[in-house]
């Protein structure tokens, strides 16, 4: 134990007796909460394990000579310097074997008075293994117990097991071997074995302790030296997740995502032939063979327990049954399967009109357009321009009442003139009421949520407000309570009964940084966080249906257990590089793995410089036989070169005419496409198959066929293998064991 001295030119700081606490060293364990990047006056890890060290941070208002941190502990007793960089001092602390509090003392030049923090309490989790010495058949399940914990498994459902961890003892009736439900169950150097004629798996748990309380246990099972790891949500950085340790925490990471990720799943399937579902909202750990090759675990916090279902079959039945259990999709609407427009600059009518007008001028079909820059930027239930009397509380509005501005001058007219193109609407949504004031109906709606209690609290009783880079500091409200969704979308009604418009873009979702979150439902800090997206599309959903659409379509970019069940997704903010593809295909291929059928991506990416025409050819061939197919651009405050990632600017830009043309192409055969793509969608809400397929999923006997991450299948009988570098003529291409025809030819393929 100890403290990791720093090299300094400052002498050593005197301890003197008169100490007072004073705001000019400012220490945040949580600092600003985010759960991946730590600010540097902050604690990292906020709890750590005896195997952490850890480091610590203190953020100065004034100039200080030195800055120390004293430590306490049940050992000892140290202080030493901290490294000054302008003006944030920072260390690291060895490993501790148990709880200890610290606090920072800073020295000021040209006095002997030093300045002092509060004392921080440290505490210091410690991970045991569970050695299993008891088992025993109990009714369907069978129940292994050992010191701290009790490992149940019920057998009752063939083809799957059910099982949940809880606190246990090791006094249990003595036996080391047991069988049910055609299981049987074996002790092997205290852990549970277990094998049937549906496979084998050996199961072993850890608990973890803060002080008295069990705070998490860690699920262990052994690997195979061959078996890859699919799921866990969409993933950027490898569809087989194998020596990778991803997280279970719904995040915003602006492009470049890398492991994080806005649509996690505590579910995962190995080509061994088994499944894993974890249950609950916690954040959840995995270590799939890092820290040990042949051994996998998850790490479940207690907050709510810990269970889950393991599943037995081959890979595309394991999908099904996963999102059988969890939510199958609702349908698709015909619409949604042509090719869709975006732009985030399109913000008025005028440039709206010119843009599908010119689509259509260059026969380019188009079934969607996504308007994101429609509203006001303050209420987001408002088009910009249009102002109305105030409406307090919870009355809706209505479209006649509106005085609309040069803007949108006649939103309703719009919309009618886009259905009479073919083209279906959608608007931009964000579930966020902005922090800014002087604008007299978001005041009022202000007043109304506060005093009616209707965002996202803390659990002090406060309100939260979003800790993230994005619309900062601002309310989110709580679709869990429904005064709540009642208010909101009361607030939106008109869109939809009166304006027209036929679904929303669904944006953010990942806003909810730290434990004390808390919603209208009970749910806090991380459970709250993975939770919001599920309440937030679902909520939206329901909004739908109550206004006469069948067939509700959204388009989210967050997502949780559930939230496939409410179409569509996309795979978020990318740059318009070819690293950014290949890593938007990998997160394609992994949401589809993990039973999300109805997904797509900005082609070519939306952000920076345009791509090249190269680039967007090449997307654009690839994006036809996703299953939601858009380009979109982010806001580029208006500069030249437009940032519009219509074909037609791309082609301007790059002074290559054939980029229009490649995109005409590809936009008519994906309107050929339509009917076999509503014949998956029909298969993706019948038994949870997904549209965009892994190799691996129709052909789980190919070894080569399942570590493929750059091919995959559109549906089963359509194979994709995209181009994914630059000034590529050819590239190889894996046929799995069947009989091939080129698409283009009808020319039989070896």
């Amino acid at each position: 134990m100890g403290v990791k001295q720093h090299a300094s030119a400052s002498p050593p700081l005197t301890i003197y007796p008169e100490l007072t606490l004073v705001d000019l060293l400012i220490h945040d364990p949580a600092g600003d909460h985010n759960p991946y990047d730590a600010v540097p006056w902050s604690r990292d890890p906020l709890v750590p394990t005896t195997q952490d060290a850890i480091t610590v941070g203190v953020r100065t208002t004034t100039n200080f000579e030195s800055v120390v941190i004293e430590l306490n502990s049940a050992d000892d007793t140290s202080t030493t310097l901290l490294k000054n960089d302008s003006g944030t001092w920072t260390g690291t602390i060895d490993p501790l074997d148990g709880d200890a509090r610290y606090r920072f003392l800073g020295s000021l030049p040209d006095t002997e008075h030093n300045e002092v923090t509060e004392w921080f309490d440290l505490p210091v989790a410690r991970w045991n293994a569970v050695r299993f010495t008891s088992l025993a058949t109990i009714g369907t399940s069978i129940e292994a117990s050992g010191n701290d914990a009790l490992l149940r498994i019920n057998t009752k459902q063939r083809g799957v097991l059910d099982w949940e961890i809880a606190n246990g003892s090791d006094d249990g009736p003595p036996g080391e071997t047991c069988t049910s439900g055609g299981w049987t169950a074996v002790l092997v150097d205290g852990s549970l074995a277990l094998s049937s004629e549906l496979g084998t798996i050996t199961l072993a748990v850890e608990g973890c302790r803060i002080g008295d309380e069990i705070s998490a246990w860690r699920l262990v099972w052994a690997l195979d030296n061959e078996e890859l790891l699919f799921g866990t949500g969409e993933r950027f950085d490898s569809l087989n997740q194998r020596g990778k340790a991803p997280d279970i925490r719904v995040y915003e990471q602006y492009k470049q995502q890398g492991g994080r990720t806005y649509f996690p799943l505590p579910w995962l399937w190995s080509t061994r032939g088994y499944g894993l579902a974890i249950d609950g909202k916690s954040r959840i750990s995995y270590d799939l063979g890092v820290t040990v090759q042949d051994r996998a675990s998850a790490t479940i916090p207690t907050q709510s327990g810990a269970s889950g279902r393991w599943y037995f079959g081959k890979p595309k039945a394991l999908v099904q049954a996963y999102v059988h259990d969890t939510g199958r999709p609702s349908p698709l609407p015909v619409w949604g399967y042509g090719p869709w427009m975006s732009g985030n600059e399109w913000n008025t009518d005028r440039r709206v009109r010119e843009v599908v007008e010119r689509s259509v001028a260059e026969g380019i079909p188009a079934s969607v357009i996504v308007i994101e820059a429609w509203a006001d930027e303050v209420t987001f239930y408002l088009f910009n321009g249009a102002t109305h009397d105030v409406v307090e509380g919870d009355t809706a509005v209505a479209a006649d009442s509106m005085r609309y501005g040069t803007e949108w001058p006649d939103p309703a007219g719009l919309v009618d003139w886009l259905h009479e193109q073919g083209v279906r609407v959608l608007l931009w949504q964000i579930p966020l009421l902005k922090d800014v004031e002087g604008h007299a109906q978001h005041d009022a709606d202000l007043r109304f949520v506060s005093e009616a209690g209707l965002a996202v609290g803390t659990t002090d009783g406060g309100v939260y407000r979003n800790r993230g880079w994005w619309f900062p500091n601002s309310r989110a409200i709580d679709f869990t309570n429904p005064e709540a969704r009642r208010w909101w979308f009361n607030k939106r009604a008109y869109l939809l009964d009166e304006i027209g418009i036929d679904g929303f873009k669904t944006d953010g979702g990942e806003h909810l940084w730290g434990s004390d979150v808390s919603t209208f439902a009970g749910e806090t800090g991380d459970e709250a966080a993975n939770a919001y997206p599920t309440h937030y599309l679902s909520s939206y959903h329901a909004f739908l249906r109550e206004h006469g659409h069948d067939q509700p379509l959204t388009f989210s970019r967050a997502g949780f257990t559930g939230s496939q069940a409410f179409p569509a997704h996309w795979a978020g903010d990318e740059d318009s590089t070819w690293v950014a593809f290949r890593a938007s295909l990998v997160a394609g291929l992994s949401a589809a793995a993990s039973g999300i059928a109805f997904w797509g991506w900005d082609l070519a990416g939306f952000s920076k410089e345009l791509p090249t025409a190269d680039l967007y050819k090449r997307s654009t061939a690839m994006a036809a036989f996703c299953p939601i197919m858009q380009y979109h651009s982010e806001h580029n405050e208006h500069r030249q070169p437009l940032a519009d990632r219509t074909p037609w600017n791309v082609a301007d830009h790059t002074g290559d005419a054939t980029v229009t043309d490649v995109y005409r192409f590809y936009a008519n055969l994906r309107m050929n496409l339509v009917p076999y793509l509503l014949s998956l969608g029909d298969e993706a809400v019948t038994h949870g198959t997904p549209i965009m397929r892994p190799l691996v999923l129709e052909f789980p006997h190919d070894e080569e066929a399942m570590g493929i991450e750059d091919q995959f299948l559109l549906g089963a009988d359509i194979l994709v293998a995209p181009v994914l570098t630059p000034d590529a003529t050819e590239r190889n291409v894996y046929l799995p064991d069947a009989e091939w025809f080129d698409l283009w030819t009808g020319a039989p393929m070896d």
